[in-house]
């Protein structure tokens, strides 16, 4: 399955750019930066929402 972009990302959270910034940068989100862009793995996606929804 391919990776997401930062906006696909997003789109899923219904978050800000900024927000799913920080949460990348915290370590919260697993993510991975090719070039200049940001990618997340949709089972680390997935893996971030359960874990959300189970704080």
């Amino acid at each position: 399955m391919p990776l997401l972009t930062l906006k696909e990302t997003q789109s899923v959270l219904k978050l800000s750019r900024s927000t799913v910034l920080q949460f990348i940068y915290s370590g919260a989100l697993p993510a991975s930066k090719l070039g200049r862009s940001w990618r997340v793995a949709p089972e680390d996606l997935a893996a971030f929402v359960q874990s959300k929804r189970q704080a």
